[in-house]
């Protein structure tokens, strides 16, 4: 029954990394996609007032995505390792798709991609250390 459970895992921690980070790439980048499309002075008054109000949304999103890996990583250092791995790989690869699509459209594009890199690299490590605390409590 042991040996279910850790194939259980593995095929967890396949399928729903995958779901995570594209549920997480969804919310990293769809509110300052949504800033885009304002004008100047509305961006900014609306960075400036719900700021703080839009990263605590993101970071709470992000917390709960992060909930099913309690059970996915529990004593198992395979689900573990495939679940950093294809984290890296998605959101890099997200990142790069960014970074090819910008391409050619000015200054200002490469400024938003900049601004994607670091929310995604943001994100990317955030989860990457909250993966590894949940496989660590397991441990104890």
């Amino acid at each position: 029954m042991k040996e279910l459970k850790v194939v259980g895992q593995v095929l967890a921690a396949i399928v729903y990394t995958c779901i995570f980070t594209g549920l997480l790439y969804l919310i990293t980048v769809l509110p300052l996609a949504w800033l885009l499309t304002l004008k100047t002075a509305v961006m900014i008054l609306v960075l400036v007032v719900l700021g703080g109000l839009i990263q605590f949304v993101v970071m709470g999103a992000q917390t709960l995505l992060l909930m099913p890996y309690m059970w996915i990583v529990k004593n198992n250092i395979v689900s573990l390792v495939i679940s950093i791995g294809l984290m890296s790989f998605n959101l890099i690869r997200s990142d790069v798709i960014v970074w090819h699509g910008v391409s050619g459209h000015g200054r200002s594009a490469v400024v938003v991609a900049v601004i994607i890199t670091v929310l995604i690299a943001e994100a990317l490590i955030g989860s990457v250390f909250s993966v590894i605390s949940l496989y660590s409590e397991s441990k104890d």
